[in-house]
């Protein structure tokens, strides 16, 4: 069931839990999120990067569309850290139905400018548009302190852009250089708290990965509606590979894998509240 990502997002915010964005690499991956959505009755969100596909990424698009069309549970379609107008437009193009538009590389005014603009042609075609204001640091204390979301800024940047969702940085990381299940992270709940009380939109968590799972739990019931997440399932689809390798011969390799991914991905719909939250949706959704 292909749906818009807002409708999802708006879904979690009223019911107290959050949506699983899970970045994809390829056809593979997708497969498995759905599996795991239906196997939990979970709304699901396929993230994709331009980055990571490049020319492939319409064709990935396309592909993702199929699989959501063919599924019971509600699915979206997002592109991740959509950084130009021209990766924004192939995403339009290519049928997702959520765009991210990063233009953070800005000052604050262009960067409000851009988002503006982009956004608008967004949803004259029904897209949705995340944007994200703050910078996820990579697992310094100080950068992950300075990069923090201010709530002045965040209400007055939702207000400018009109934009659906909006990412903040409350202590997650995107440290590759230290494993996830290493890091030290502690979210500011007090933090989010006070973004929450200016700005009334979902609210989007990026850097999923190595957050203590009872820390996690509570942002999602306070308000986090989308939490990205890939590290965590690479990591665990590895682990799961090599525990199996001694026992399996090469036409294995790729089934552990996909259990590994499937495995977490259904300990995070957990954490943050989306197990059988499927047919709420949908029954609201009909109803509309």
């Amino acid at each position: 069931m292909l749906v818009n990502m807002i409708d999802l997002l708006k879904h979690a915010q009223k019911n107290g839990y959050a949506v699983l964005a899970a970045s994809m690499q390829s056809e593979g991956n997708m497969k498995v999120a759905i599996q795991a959505a239906e196997e939990n009755y979970s709304p699901i969100i396929l993230n994709h990067r331009y980055d990571r596909f490049e020319e492939d990424f319409y064709r990935y698009g396309q592909i993702a569309r199929q699989l959501a069309e063919r599924t019971w549970v509600p699915v979206a379609i997002n592109q991740d850290h959509g950084s130009t107008i021209e990766q924004n437009m192939w995403a339009i193009r290519a049928g997702y139905t959520g765009i991210m538009v990063d233009r953070q590389t800005y000052p604050l005014e262009e960067n409000i400018k851009l988002v503006r603009e982009m956004t608008g042609l967004a949803h004259i075609v029904g897209v949705s548009v995340e944007s994200e204001l703050g910078v996820v640091g990579l697992g310094d204390a100080k950068d992950i302190e300075e990069g923090k979301t201010k709530p002045e800024d965040a209400l007055r940047f939702v207000k400018e852009t009109g934009i659906d969702c909006l990412a903040v940085c409350i202590g997650t990381t995107n440290s590759f250089d230290v494993p996830k299940d290493q890091l030290n992270v502690k979210l500011d709940l007090d933090l989010l708290q006070r973004i929450m009380d200016v700005v009334d939109i979902p609210l989007v968590l990026h850097g999923g990965s190595g957050v203590p799972d009872e820390m996690m739990s509570k942002a999602c019931k306070m308000g986090i509606c989308k939490v990205n997440v890939g590290s965590d399932f690479r990591l665990n689809a590895r682990n799961t590979l090599q525990k199996h390798m001694t026992v399996s011969d090469q036409l294995d390799y790729w089934r552990w894998m996909d259990a590994g991914y499937k495995e977490r991905m259904a300990e995070k719909m957990n954490v943050f509240g989306s197990v059988n939250q499927a047919m709420s949706f949908i029954e609201e959704y009909i109803r509309k």
